[in-house]
C-alpha cells in the first residue's frame, strides 16, 4: 500500500504536510461493524498485534459513533454541551497528529508531491525530520495519557457521564497510532543502508501497483519513496515558497480541489502552533 503526501510551504520557512484523502482500496478506514463481525475478523487475524490494533479500532469507531450522537441531542443538554467542548478540543489538536496517524503499518512506499522550484533533498529531510521529531513528541504524550488512566476511572464516582476517561482514552489511542506512524515514516524515508537486510527483505514484498501511472517512471526500487515534482502545484503557489507572508484562503482551496486535501488542515499547518521544533 502506498501513501500519497502533498507538500508546499505555508509561511515563510513553514510548511504543510498533508496527506491525501484515503480510497476504499486502502481498505483501512472501512468500519469493523458489530461485535460479530469484529470475532470473525479476529479469528482470522494470526498476529497478536494485527489483533491489538483490530480490537483498538473498534473500540475507536465505537466511541466515534458515541461521540456523535451526542451532537444530536437537545440542545443546552449535557450531552450536547460535552459534545461542543469536544469539537473545541479537537478543533486544537496539532495537525502532525492527523498526518502521522494516516501513515499505516502496512505502508509500503510513500510518495511525495512538491513544488518543482524546491530541493527534493531538502523535501526527503524535512519529511524526515518530521516523522522523527514526531516520533518523540508522540511517545512522551502516549505515555503520559497511559499514566493518567488511573486518575480518569476514579473519577466515574461522579454522578456524570466519564468524559475523562472518554478523553483519555481517545489521547492515548490517538498517540499511539501518531507514534506507529512516525516510526513507520521514519523508516520509509530512511536511506536503504541504514537498514537491516532482514527488514529490507521484508519490505520489498509490498506492491506499487496502487500509484497513480504518472509516478510509476519516478520510483526507484531501492528507496521507499518517491519524490515528484509538481509544476502545477509551482502555479498554484504563485511565489509563496519565498515570501515571508502566510498562504491564503483562496491559493489553499485551489490546492485542495487540485489534490484531495482538507482546508483546515492546511490551515493548521499556517495556523497552529506545533509542538515540534522549526526547520532551519
Amino acid at each position: 500500500m502506498a501513501r500519497r503526501l502533498v507538500v508546499f510551504p505555508v509561511m515563510g520557512r513553514r510548511w504543510a504536510f498533508s496527506a491525501v484523502f484515503p480510497t476504499a482500496s486502502d481498505g483501512k478506514n472501512v468500519p469493523v461493524g458489530s461485535v460479530r463481525t469484529l470475532l470473525d475478523k479476529f479469528r482470522s487475524t494470526p498476529q497478536n498485534s494485527d489483533r491489538v490494533e483490530l480490537i483498538s479500532e473498534f473500540v475507536s469507531d465505537k466511541m466515534h459513533e458515541k461521540f456523535t450522537a451526542w451532537g444530536a441531542t437537545p440542545e443546552g443538554s449535557i450531552r450536547n454541551r460535552v459534545h461542543s467542548i469536544g469539537q473545541r478540543l479537537l478543533a486544537r489538536l496539532g495537525p502532525t497528529e492527523s498526518l502521522l496517524k494516516s501513515i499505516h503499518k502496512d505502508t509500503g512506499l510513500v510518495e511525495i508531491v512538491y513544488p518543482q522550484r524546491i530541493n527534493s533533498r531538502l523535501v526527503r529531510r524535512r519529511v524526515r525530520h518530521l516523522a522523527m521529531s514526531g516520533e518523540v513528541v508522540h511517545r512522551r504524550y502516549f505515555y503520559g495519557s497511559v499514566a493518567f488512566l488511573p486518575f480518569s476511572v476514579v473519577l466515574g464516582i461522579l454522578p456524570l457521564p466519564n468524559v475523562f476517561l472518554a478523553w483519555n482514552l481517545f489521547r492515548a489511542y490517538s498517540h499511539w497510532r501518531a507514534l506507529q506512524g512516525s516510526r513507520r515514516l521514519s523508516y520509509l524515508v530512511t536511506e536503504p543502508s541504514a537498514r537491516s537486510s532482514d527488514t529490507e527483505g521484508e519490505q520489498r514484498k509490498h506492491s506499487t501497483n496502487d500509484l497513480t501511472p504518472d509516478v510509476k517512471t519516478h520510483t526507484n526500487k531501492t528507496h521507499h519513496w518517491v519524490l515528484v515534482p509538481s509544476d502545477k502545484l509551482d502555479t498554484l503557489l504563485g511565489s509563496t515558497n519565498i515570501s515571508r507572508e502566510p498562504i491564503n484562503e483562496a491559493v489553499i482551496e485551489e490546492i485542495c480541489k487540485e489534490y484531495p486535501l482538507e482546508p483546515l488542515e492546511i490551515m493548521k499547518w499556517r495556523d497552529h502552533k506545533l509542538p515540534i521544533k522549526s526547520f532551519g
